[in-house]
């Protein structure tokens, strides 16, 4: 099997009812693992990932998850009756600190609600729910959140900027300086508490780098160069920052970007990673 303690690796998530089969992917030696895992034989799908876990959606039983591809080990979650729209958590839920967020947008137009449904592995028996009504003129559907320093953050449509405190319970929806800014083209990633965005361009492949500000209440995001530090691992099923431990001297950049055809940035580190035909479009492309 790939070399799986060494991240990161690209999960291939088979998202239709009954499939078993899956794939762990090595992009530094394309090296590709096609295993079988019944757990996962539902209808699912992936609302996020990181150390080495899943947040997981089953359409078919309207059930929540956490689960572990590699260990298999799998921590289920309480039901709840709204639709979601994105989701994320904290840390790994083994620790004793993770928080896992779903989020749910108004549905249809007599419903102005936007939920955040929180819950605490290892602590709470039931999510906690907040609810923010007359938000829907002031913000849109969204598909990607994230999570730094306390604060949740997403946006819409129209480069929108919402977050929610989860101290103190509070939504906020922030205009963006830059409306020409495209959600569906950005990959949100959270690195030593601050927020950047990867904005793909033709082909998926990372055209530029910005980090958020936000001033005299709007936000803006600013072109950034890119850390050499740190492996930056992008995908529309969730993102990471990963800091190297020992960086070599005059090492170039990694942006490795899941997509149909991932490869690293041809800008930076340039290196295709090879697929197999057995993985198509009905599988997720998830980093772990």
């Amino acid at each position: 099997m790939a070399s799986l303690k060494k991240a990161p690796v690209l999960f291939y998530l088979g998202t239709f009812s009954g499939e078993t089969t899956h794939g762990f992917l090595d992009p530094v030696t394309g090296r590709l693992d096609v295993v079988r895992i019944p757990e996962l034989q539902c209808q699912l799908d992936c609302l996020a990932s990181k150390h080495g876990w899943l947040l997981l959606s089953s359409r078919e039983i309207s059930s929540i998850f956490l689960f572990n591809p590699i260990t298999r080990d799998r921590i289920d979650l309480p039901r709840r009756n709204r639709l979601i729209s994105a989701g994320t958590f904290t840390a790994a839920p083994t620790s004793s600190d993770c928080t896992v967020f779903i989020m749910s947008m108004p549905i249809h137009p007599l419903d102005n609600r936007i939920i955040i449904d929180t819950f605490t592995v290892g602590l709470d028996r039931n999510w906690t729910r907040h609810g923010f009504s007359h938000v829907s003129p002031d913000f849109d559907s969204t598909w990607q959140v994230v999570y730094a320093e306390g604060i949740l953050y997403c946006m819409d449509l129209k480069g929108r900027l919402g977050t929610f405190n989860v101290k103190d319970g509070s939504w906020n929806v922030i205009p963006c300086k830059d409306k020409s800014i495209k959600i569906w083209k950005l990959h949100l990633v959270e690195l030593k508490g601050e927020i950047f965005a990867a904005k793909r361009g033709r082909r998926g492949i990372v055209q530029e780098f910005f980090k958020l500000k936000v001033r005299d209440d709007l936000s803006e995001w600013e072109k950034e160069e890119v850390a050499v530090d740190v492996t930056y691992c992008l995908g529309d099923c969730g993102s990471m920052a990963m800091p190297e431990q020992n960086p070599r001297e005059g090492e170039k950049m990694k942006l490795m970007v899941a997509s149909h055809e991932p490869k690293l940035d041809g800008s930076c580190c340039s290196k295709s990673i090879r697929e197999n035909d057995l993985f198509g479009s009905a599988y997720h492309r998830v980093w772990i």
